[in-house]
């Protein structure tokens, strides 16, 4: 991992001056408060989660915790150790998950009209960003895996398409893919660089790549990437809807700019409690403790699969790049079937689920009991799963709307702004979406505004569909 830091602070931090400390220690938290929030730092009512102390600690801008949206004080501090800490030139907090970053990032890139190279996997926030940039997607369909899921975008194909298109602009990358299949980074950004094309990455599961040689290559770390993004409540531990916008060393987007696309994107009136969970989680991550709490997570990722690729009737996903402690189990079954049963009768929880496979993350909270039960739960399962599943139907299992090129009939932001009308779904085929279509997770398009609906889609379609007049 490159050892660069920020020009703005030293690599350490004094606690003093960071967030966390400032907002425990600020004097507004034993004032009468007659200012929002409402609750006036007292529990008013019960509710799951909600503590006396989280509305002790629920202040707006107060005296002493800096302002997001213009720090100069603890917050500026705490993005400075952030950036040290993952070697990039700045570091932007969100709190509004990687979301808000993606879009931001594509605000400082992208301009109405311009041709942008876009993966069919990409999240739906970089649908938002299309919509509220009016950028033009160029799409790019990633290669299909056999394990029953899309594999990253290859350097090749980048550069096929920056070969067939020179109005491209740039690209917005997935890297990892939601099963944590990360893309080779540093090919793709020396091809942008090459040929002049922006790059942002959304590396919004990849969190912890940039601080461990032990996970794929970050993005965080490849000259000719712009912009790079970190849903940090996915991989850090903060709380969730935390989030990170990095520009790496070399980035064209000026910090002021970055500054100003996420004021248009934030609330004014940013959590706090999230805030100071984000620079926990960055104090955290450069500490011993979290050195060694990532080092455990992958030996019992490793092992893990160690055990479960004894298992006669399943497979894990295995790929270079990958994330280890992403474990995708796919059997001859359909996964929505005994993925359920696990759930329901053995008490484990997935992440995702389909007709291929169920995703299980490993995380940096999960203990050793967590572990050995996983894999126990897994080994009974290999045991008993021709008496459970039913539903032998691999590989012709699975809905490919979801991953069809589209027939594009106008700019999302164009069919975005139209005048619509709502239509049941099989009356759709033919007409215009006005609407993004995905589910989540993994947030994958159906449709998008602007593309033209078909009878492969109808399946895929709530009951009615919003189409362009």
């Amino acid at each position: 991992m490159p050892q660069q830091t920020s020009d703005l602070m030293p690599e350490a931090l004094d606690q003093a001056d960071c967030l966390t400390h400032a907002l425990i220690n600020t004097p507004s938290l034993h004032r009468h408060r007659f200012h929002v929030p409402g609750h006036a730092g007292r529990r008013i009512f019960a509710a799951p989660g909600l503590s006396p102390e989280a509305c002790f600690y629920d202040v707006s801008e107060v005296e002493g915790v800096d302002v997001l949206s213009e720090p100069s004080g603890c917050i500026a501090n705490s993005q400075a150790f952030a950036a040290n800490l993952f070697a990039v030139a700045r570091t932007f907090f969100t709190v509004g998950g990687a979301s808000v970053g993606i879009q931001a990032a594509m605000l400082c890139l992208c301009s109405p009209g311009k041709r942008v190279l876009v993966p069919r996997n990409a999240h739906r926030s970089v649908l938002s960003g299309l919509i509220l940039t009016g950028a033009q997607p160029v799409w790019l369909m990633p290669d299909w895996h056999d394990a029953g899921l899309f594999a990253p975008l290859a350097a090749a194909q980048v550069q096929a398409a920056f070969q067939r298109d020179e109005s491209l602009a740039g690209l917005v990358l997935t890297s990892p893919t939601y099963e944590g299949w990360a893309a080779d980074v540093l090919a793709i950004a020396e091809m942008c660089q090459r040929y002049n094309r922006f790059c942002i990455v959304d590396e919004a599961h990849g969190s912890l790549f940039a601080l461990d040689d032990a996970w794929p290559d970050s993005a965080c770390h490849a000259r000719g990437v712009d912009a790079v993004i970190h849903a940090a409540h996915k991989g850090l531990g903060s709380l969730t809807q935390t989030g990170l916008l990095h520009l790496p060393h070399g980035s064209r987007v000026a910090p002021e700019q970055a500054q100003q696309a996420l004021n248009t994107l934030t609330s004014t009136s940013p959590s706090y409690l999230l805030l100071a969970s984000l620079d926990a989680a960055m104090q955290f991550q450069a500490s011993d403790a979290g050195k060694q709490a990532r080092s455990n997570l992958m030996a019992h990722a490793k092992k893990t699969r160690d055990a479960i690729a004894h298992y006669s009737e399943m497979n894990l996903l295995d790929v270079p790049n990958l994330d280890l402690t992403k474990l995708f189990v796919t059997t001859p079954y359909c996964g929505e079937q005994w993925g359920a049963w696990l759930e329901s009768e053995r008490g484990i929880g997935y992440e995702a689920i389909n007709a291929f496979g169920v995703l299980y993350a490993g995380g940096l909270g999960h203990t050793p009991n967590d572990w050995q039960t996983l894999t126990q739960a897994l080994k009974h399962l290999d045991t008993c799963l021709d008496s459970l599943a039913s539903e032998q139907c691999w590989p012709q299992r699975a809905k490919q709307c979801a991953f069809m090129m589209p027939d594009m009939a106008c700019l999302p932001r164009e069919a975005f702004f139209a005048p619509k009308t709502r239509v049941p779904a099989a009356q759709a085929v033919g007409r215009i979406a006005a609407e993004t279509i995905v589910h989540c997770p993994p947030g994958i398009p159906v449709l998008l505004p602007g593309e033209r609906v078909t009878e492969l889609h109808v399946p895929c379609l709530p009951e009615f569909v919003s189409v362009v007049v």
